[in-house]
């Protein structure tokens, strides 16, 4: 799970997931050269879906929110290693050229913005028709990426909905996977009632914020992630790739049960 990629400064400063071009050119050498199977999410949920084996060591990319600097720094390097990858696009922001509001929620975000607004844009539609032609996946991250938790049946119900649609219209590509916003179990940010609403709206599946690995017999509107972050140079990125790192989930849901969360999520 990849958020933006971009070369910001440590995050202690920047408090969201980002990864600069020159470590994730790392990360898809490591998955070429250790002769990984990189599909995207709905080759993947094909499988699932008909019960078939998923093939030894195969990984999923996948990028939360629509970021521009995925089309300008990881698209190209996507595009060198032969690898496909899944993009979660927040629709209502998609070719507004603002920054994503979600985003700019402490000042030294905001300040950062004020300093280099591109580093925190989305791309635009153009941007998105270009990932399609050239193989890749397109899933929703909502309207607005507010939590499906803090809003009522009618607004959670546009927000999956009406993303599917203005990504679909727009691309002239089926989005048959969605990204909650903030994807938090213990949060609420997803429950029953979502993953029911979410099937009914045609999407195939689903994806959080919960850490680990995917399985066959796995809930497909429950997918599990393991998130990447700028720290993670070779030695750690190699360890989430063999499972070293799925333990974390616990401790996630620990911390979240003691503590309310501080992200902006209306």
């Amino acid at each position: 799970m990849y958020h933006s990629t971009c070369q910001f400064p440590y995050e202690r400063d920047i408090p969201y997931d980002n990864v600069s071009p020159a470590l994730f050119e790392t990360h898809m050498r490591i998955l070429k050269k250790g002769r990984f199977h990189v599909i995207p999410l709905n080759q993947l949920i094909s499988l699932m879906r008909k019960n078939a084996s998923i093939p030894p060591r195969t990984i999923v990319i996948t990028f939360d929110d629509g970021y521009k600097n995925n089309v300008l720094n990881a698209f190209p390097i996507l595009q060198q290693e032969g690898f496909r990858a899944t993009f979660f696009l927040i629709a209502g922001a998609i070719d507004t050229n603002q920054s994503f509001r979600h985003l700019l929620w402490d000042p030294v975000s905001r300040d950062y913005q004020k300093k280099k607004p591109l580093s925190r844009m989305p791309m635009n539609w153009d941007d998105a028709c270009k990932l399609v032609s050239d193989g890749n996946d397109l899933g929703s991250h909502g309207v607005t990426h507010r939590s499906l938790g803090r809003l009522t049946p009618k607004e959670s119900s546009a927000e999956i909905l009406d993303s599917k649609r203005m990504i679909e219209k727009a691309t002239n590509s089926p989005v048959t996977s969605f990204s909650y916003p903030f994807g938090s179990l213990i949060y609420g940010d997803l429950n029953e009632f979502f993953q029911r609403s979410i099937a009914e709206a045609g999407y195939l599946c689903a994806c959080t914020t919960e850490i680990g690995p995917v399985k066959r017999m796995d809930n497909h509107y429950e997918l599990k992630r393991i998130p990447v972050r700028e720290q993670d140079a070779t030695f750690i990125f190699k360890q989430k790739l063999v499972g070293a790192y799925d333990w974390v989930n616990m401790g996630k849901r620990f911390f979240q049960s003691r503590f309310p969360r501080i992200d902006n999520v209306c």
